[in-house]
């Protein structure tokens, strides 16, 4: 009977949970899941600098392109114009310069045009006057 109840105690040893059995193991995951944590943490990083500077550069194409109906890219060309100076003052680079240069022509344009339609409104309306 002494050989029964030491087989079950060898069993139950062996079904306890020993924390330092598999120590290397153990190790070995906590440093995988600190290099993926700072794999995630340089891709987050990497994607908040590349947003950083793309954000005003898109605004401000988008804004020359609309620039040419009527003015309409003013509206995007200024805050990219501002975002971008203020984002150049913090960490200049060559994507934030290009941004300021794109929103000043497109900023430029939607000024010309608008005050081209605004003039052809008003002489139009002069026009109108005078021949009444």
């Amino acid at each position: 009977m002494n050989d029964f109840f030491d087989e079950n105690k060898t069993q139950n040893e062996n079904l306890q949970y020993n924390p330092f059995e598999n120590r290397e193991n153990v190790i070995q995951n906590n440093e995988r899941l600190i290099s993926q944590n700072n794999e995630y943490r340089e891709y987050e990083e990497y994607k908040k600098a590349r947003s950083f500077s793309r954000t005003p550069l898109i605004l401000s194409l988008f804004g020359l392109l609309c620039s040419l109906f009527v003015g309409l890219g003013i509206g995007f060309s200024l805050p990219s114009l501002i975002l971008s100076a203020i984002r150049y003052t913090q960490k200049p680079n060559k994507t934030l310069r290009w941004a300021i240069v794109i929103s000043i022509v497109g900023v430029t344009l939607s000024l010309l045009f608008i005050a081209t339609f605004i003039y052809a409104v008003v002489s139009g309306y002069i026009t109108q006057l005078n021949f009444a």
